[in-house]
């Protein structure tokens, strides 16, 4: 704190003197950095397994209060700053994702969302390279292809044979 006051002249007149004033010198407030994920993607199925994301940059808050919320549901966080999403347990849609960091009545945010879609159950039209299977000679295979649902590439072809011999490849 620093006090001071001033007596001002005029001519060959007494002085005036001017009222105490104080000028208080503090350290100024250190500005939060914005949370920063990582290992999140825009869009996940439905059947996705849990995902880790990360709070990059939690040493950096300098003991900051951190708190995240999924959907307005809190999340809870390691340590480290290491949280998961469950797709799985998430309706299809938009879900949205706050990260805040507060400490002595400063907040900083950061609101992100991601999406997740329905699981498709593709329909797809089994076939066999052979209609009549000879005491197990004969290599069989059976090729699995979408016929509603998904794409139009083959989803998968099995084999009596690990070579797949008979010339279908694995998918």
């Amino acid at each position: 704190m620093i006090t001071n006051k001033a007596s001002i002249y005029f001519d060959y007149n007494l002085p005036i003197v001017t009222n105490t004033t104080s000028t208080q010198i503090v350290d100024l407030p250190k500005v939060l950095p914005k949370p920063a994920i990582t290992g999140l993607k825009t869009s996940y199925c439905g059947n996705d397994q849990a995902q880790p994301i990360k709070i990059v940059n939690i040493s950096a808050t300098g003991g900051a209060t951190i708190s995240g919320k999924l959907n307005g549901n809190q999340l809870h966080a390691d340590n480290n700053g290491n949280f998961l999403i469950e797709p799985t347990k998430l309706l299809s849609g938009i879900q949205n994702i706050e990260i805040s960091f507060s400490k002595g009545g400063k907040l900083s945010t950061l609101n992100v969302s991601f999406t997740v879609t329905t699981p498709v159950k593709p329909v797809v039209k089994l076939t066999s390279n052979v209609a009549v299977v000879n005491n197990g000679t004969t290599a069989l295979q059976f090729t699995a292809t979408p016929i509603a649902g998904s794409g139009n590439i083959t989803v998968y072809t099995f084999s009596t044979h690990r070579d797949f011999s008979g010339g279908s490849t694995d998918r």
